[in-house]
C-alpha cells in the first residue's frame, strides 16, 4: 500500500502523518474483542487522574487502550515518509481526465510517473474505463464490458480486463483493494483518473486562477463597518494551571494567515485602520441601520448576532456616575450588560464611558469588556476631560477571556485575570448559582443570598450601582483559539 501513495499525490494529503487508532466506548472495536482488540485498558490520563481500581476506570473510561498490534515501527517510519512526500509534493501534481465521447484524453503531472499526455480511443477500453468510476472486481467488469463493442466475449473478456488492469496499476490509474479494482478518486471539478496508449505531446501546464476571497458579513446595526480593526490578542500567562501539549502537529503544518506583531506594531496598525473607518462606514449596503432594542436585555446580544452584526456602536454614553433614581441605573446596566455580551462574542463595540470626578478606579471593574472609544470623568480630569492613561493601560491590556464563568454540572467556575495574576474560584453551593442568575443582568442586592452577594462583592465580582449590583462576568460565546485536544 505505501508503494501506491505516489499515485496518490494529486489528492488533497492528509492533515497529518499516521496515527494508531484510539478505541473508543461503544464502538465496534469496543463492543467486538473478536475484530482484533482485547486486552483494553483505560487510557493513561485517567490513571493518573483519578486514584480508582481499574475495573471502576473501565466503567468510567471512554477511551481505551490496547497491545499494539499490525505494524512495527519500521513501517511506521516509512509510511510517515511516504506521507511527507505526498505533502511536499500535491502543489505540483496533477492528474485529471476529459471524457470526448468518442476518445478520453488524460494529462498527469506526477513525479512517480514518466508520461504525461495519454488517450484512449479503442470502444471496449473506454467501456471499462467508464466502469471504473464506481469500484467494480475483474469478473463485474468483464460482464459488464462484454456487451460493449469490440469485446472478445466469453472468457477472454476477464483476460483482457486483467491484463488492463494490470498496465494500469503499472501507470497510476488504478488501485488493488483485495479482490476490488477501483479507479482514484476525482475532484469536484474535474475527472481525476488516468489511462493508458501515448499520444502526442505534453500539454502546457493550467493557468492559475485568481484567489477571490468569499463574501462575508462584516455589518452591524450602528455605524457599522469591516470587521478590519486588529483583534483583540489572547495572552498567555506563566501562572496559568491547564497543561499544555508539548507538542501541536495539528498546526505544524498549516501556514500563518496572521503575521505576529508586537504591541507597537498593533497600536500603529490600528491607528491606520482607524483612519479608514469613517470612509468604509459610507459605503453603501455596510449598515444595518439602527436597531430598538426592547425588551429583556438577556436577548440582545444573541438578537445582533443573529442580524449579523460584528461592530456595534452605542448612541449615549454609559454613565457610572451615582444614578439619580433606579430607572437611571436599570439604563446603564442594560447597556453594560449589552458591551459584556457583545464582548463575550467578540463583537466590536464602539461606547463611551463616564466616570464620576472623584472615582477611585471603577474603571478597572470592567477592564474584561472591550475598551470604550472614550473614557471621560476621573480624578483630575476636569469638566469634560478625558482619561488618556488609563484608557491606554486598559487597551493594552485587554484581550478576550480576561474574566468569565463556566457553568459545569452542579458548580460554576470563574476565572478572572483583571488583577495580573490569575484567580479562579469554583463554587458547588447553590446559593451562589442562584446568586448569578439573579443578577446576570442587574437586580437588587436583596433579591439574591445575602452571603453570595457579600462574597462576590468582596472578590469585585460584582459591580454595585445604587440599590442595585451586576454580575461582571462574562460567559464566553466565541473561543479565541481553536480547541487543541478533547
Amino acid at each position: 500500500m505505501i508503494a501506491q501513495l505516489p499515485a496518490l499525490e494529486h489528492l488533497d494529503p492528509p492533515v497529518d502523518l499516521s496515527a494508531r487508532i484510539a478505541i473508543e466506548r461503544f464502538s465496534p472495536y469496543f463492543n467486538r474483542p473478536e475484530l482484533g482488540f482485547s486486552g483494553l485498558r483505560p487510557e493513561v490520563h485517567y490513571r493518573f487522574t483519578y486514584d480508582l481500581p481499574e475495573s471502576d476506570l473501565y466503567d468510567l473510561a471512554y477511551v481505551f487502550e490496547a497491545p499494539e498490534r499490525g505494524i512495527g515501527e519500521p513501517t511506521v517510519t516509512a509510511l510517515n515518509d511516504a506521507l511527507a512526500l505526498w505533502k511536499k509534493h500535491h502543489a505540483d501534481a496533477r492528474l485529471t481526465h476529459t471524457d470526448l465521447g468518442d476518445r478520453i484524453v488524460l494529462v498527469s503531472r506526477r513525479r512517480a510517473f514518466d508520461w504525461q499526455v495519454l488517450e484512449i480511443t479503442d470502444p471496449w477500453e473506454l467501456a471499462v474505463f467508464r466502469l471504473l468510476d464506481q469500484p467494480h472486481s475483474p469478473a463485474a467488469l468483464a460482464r459488464k464490458a462484454a456487451a460493449a463493442p469490440g469485446g472478445p466475449g466469453g472468457s477472454g473478456d476477464e483476460q483482457r480486463v486483467q491484463a488492463l488492469l494490470e498496465r494500469g496499476r503499472s501507470w497510476g490509474w488504478s488501485s488493488p483493494t483485495a479482490a476490488t479494482m477501483c479507479s482514484w478518486p476525482r475532484p469536484p471539478s474535474t475527472r481525476a483518473c488516468c489511462g493508458w496508449t501515448s499520444c502526442g505531446t505534453p500539454t502546457p501546464p493550467p493557468r492559475p486562477r485568481p484567489h477571490r476571497a468569499p463574501p462575508s458579513r462584516p455589518w452591524s446595526p450602528r455605524m457599522a463597518e469591516p470587521d478590519s480593526s486588529p483583534r483583540p490578542f489572547p495572552r498567555r500567562s506563566d501562572d496559568d494551571d491547564q497543561p499544555r501539549p508539548r507538542h501541536r502537529p495539528r498546526l505544524r503544518h498549516r501556514p500563518r494567515l496572521r503575521p505576529r506583531l508586537r504591541p507597537a506594531e498593533r497600536r500603529a496598525h490600528g491607528d491606520r485602520l482607524a483612519r479608514l473607518r469613517p470612509v468604509v462606514r459610507s459605503l453603501p449596503g455596510m449598515s444595518l441601520g439602527e436597531v430598538d432594542l426592547r425588551g429583556p436585555a438577556a436577548g440582545w446580544g444573541r438578537l445582533l448576532w443573529e442580524l449579523g452584526a460584528r461592530r456595534v456602536a452605542l448612541p449615549h454614553p454609559v454613565v457610572l456616575t451615582p444614578p439619580a433614581d433606579t430607572a437611571a441605573a436599570w439604563r446603564t446596566l442594560r447597556a453594560l450588560s449589552l458591551v459584556r455580551d457583545l464582548t463575550a462574542r467578540a463583537v466590536l463595540v464602539d461606547w463611551e464611558l463616564e466616570l464620576t470626578p472623584d472615582d477611585d478606579g471603577t474603571w478597572r471593574l470592567l477592564t474584561h469588556l472591550q475598551p470604550p472609544s472614550r473614557l471621560a470623568g476621573g480624578p483630575g480630569s476636569g469638566t469634560g476631560g478625558g482619561q488618556q492613561q488609563p484608557l491606554a493601560e486598559w487597551r493594552n491590556g485587554h484581550y478576550l477571556g480576561k474574566c468569565l464563568w463556566r457553568q459545569g454540572p452542579g458548580f460554576v467556575q470563574i476565572r478572572d485575570r483583571r488583577w495580573g495574576n490569575l484567580l479562579r474560584f469554583t463554587a458547588d453551593e447553590p446559593e451562589y448559582q442562584q446568586a448569578i442568575a439573579a443578577l446576570d443582568y442587574g437586580a437588587p442586592q436583596d433579591s439574591a443570598p445575602a452571603a453570595a452577594v457579600d462574597d462576590f462583592l468582596q472578590e469585585r465580582l460584582l459591580l454595585p450601582l445604587g440599590p442595585l449590583a451586576w454580575w461582571l462576568p462574562y460567559r464566553v460565546e466565541r473561543w479565541a483559539q481553536e480547541a487543541m485536544a478533547i
